[in-house]
């Protein structure tokens, strides 16, 4: 979520105490992951990290593409592929590829200002990869979208502190997976 250095984009501004106001981006957005032979990781197995965070900053509907963009860009290169949850301000990512580009993007990401409350939830050597084609899937979420959940339990209106406790790592990995298959196609 780091902002490229000597970008002329404007940087999102930290809000104090201000609560995040929903944004609207269109409802997904998908690249196709092209990555080089040498860059792919072995087909045994896969490192993947899922993760939770609150922003602290308010992101308009321009520094979520902005963001998206980046991250795909950086993404592509690194072999990174993944997908990013997004509600009234709490974030949820799985990103998966070679284990120390994903540890080095996460490690970064876990000190970007613009977030707060980071928290990994799952860790783990996957046989595949979970998002293949996606460099980097988005989804906004709306209240009727996480309704639809089958065994609905909102993740996303627990808060920090709730996350963590509704968060196992079968959990959150479910929870991928279905917006995997049922909304991301």
């Amino acid at each position: 979520m780091r902002g490229s250095a000597g970008s002329d984009r404007s940087v999102p501004r930290l809000i104090a105490g201000a609560s995040i106001r929903r944004i609207r981006v269109p409802l997904f957005q998908r690249k196709r992951a092209v990555l080089d032979p040498p860059q792919a990781e072995s087909q045994d197995e896969v490192f993947a990290i899922v993760y939770s965070s609150t922003a602290a900053v308010e992101f308009s509907d321009a520094d979520v593409a902005a963001l998206l963009e980046q991250s795909r860009r950086n993404n592509t290169r690194l072999g990174i592929t993944g997908l990013l949850l997004l509600k009234d301000g709490q974030f949820m990512q799985a990103l998966e590829g070679p284990e120390p580009a994903v540890r080095a993007l996460v490690e970064t990401i876990s000190h970007d200002p613009r977030h707060t409350d980071f928290w990994t939830l799952a860790e783990e050597q996957t046989p595949r990869r979970q998002f293949p084609q996606w460099t980097m899937g988005y989804q906004p979420l709306s209240d009727e979208t996480i309704r639809a959940i089958p065994g609905y339990d909102d993740f996303f209106e627990a808060g920090p502190m709730g996350a963590r406790a509704w968060a196992t790592k079968s959990r959150a990995l479910w929870l991928l997976d279905w917006f995997r298959t049922n909304h991301l196609q």
